[in-house]
């Protein structure tokens, strides 16, 4: 999701029992601090509703004052049943323009006769494969060329390999090593839980996450290897951990 300067915000989040996992109310209502560049900003004012039990809302307005690029949390401070827990449930970076913001005029696109994209298609309704055709036939002159087209007929030793772009993988973190971690309950990979990293037991300081565990019960962060950080995890029906100690190893 993205947002811009002045755009309403919202968000959920949900509490339960630590020890068994079943949704929960708070014992009081949970207090949601938004983050702006690594700085609390109380500027940014949310309101936390309850919407039924162990399930809230989180309501908003983003700053006038925040600009492109502005990197911005959504943490969460919560009690439930004598247990405090803090978590981070949101994270974006605020945009000048949403997609929706983007709409090129096709006014611009004009044939050499004169005629426009937006004229084929008023209003700007997406043209259909014959009409883009029938455009570019009206403003194409004629050319040729020759083409020597030779044909293999011997697939043999053709393979198709996936490449592995690293630029696509979500890592999050402020090390310089790849550290891969695995929640597993009973000798079970726990997919989908959403991981986070803190720098304290008590998790004020988070220094990376949230990201969610694959179907293997992995999830990739980017921290410095010999170093001492602290492990938070949460998922529906499955017991949370809060707060464990772990050194980082490098995968």
């Amino acid at each position: 999701m993205s947002y811009k300067p002045s755009d309403s915000y919202y968000g959920e989040f949900t509490t339960q029992n630590f020890n068994t996992g079943v949704a929960t109310d708070a014992s009081s209502l949970p207090v949601a601090t938004a983050t702006q560049n690594g700085t609390d900003d109380a500027t940014f004012t949310l309101t936390v509703t309850n919407m039924d039990t162990g399930r809230y809302k989180i309501t908003g307005t983003i700053p006038a004052g925040y600009s492109s690029g502005d990197s911005v949390q959504i943490s969460v401070a919560a009690t439930v049943g004598g247990v405090s827990g803090k978590a981070v449930i949101d994270s974006f970076v605020i945009d000048s323009q949403r997609n929706s913001d983007l709409n090129t005029s096709l006014d611009i696109i004009t044939g050499t006769d004169g005629t426009t994209l937006a004229t084929l298609q008023p209003n700007y309704a997406p043209a259909t494969p014959q009409q883009v055709w029938e455009y570019a036939t009206r403003t194409l002159t004629a050319f040729g060329f020759n083409v020597t087209v030779g044909t293999n007929s011997d697939k043999t030793g053709y393979s198709l390999t996936a490449v592995y772009d690293p630029s696509k993988e979500e890592i999050m973190g402020p090390g310089a090593d790849r550290v891969t971690i695995t929640i597993k309950v009973r000798n079970t990979a726990i997919a989908d839980a959403d991981v986070w990293i803190c720098s304290d037991p008590n998790g004020a300081s988070v220094v990376a996450g949230t990201l969610q565990t694959n179907s293997n019960g992995q999830v990739t962060f980017l921290l410095d290897n010999g170093s001492t950080y602290y492990l938070f995890m949460q998922k529906d029906g499955v017991k949370s951990i809060v707060g464990e100690q772990f050194v980082a190893r490098r995968d």
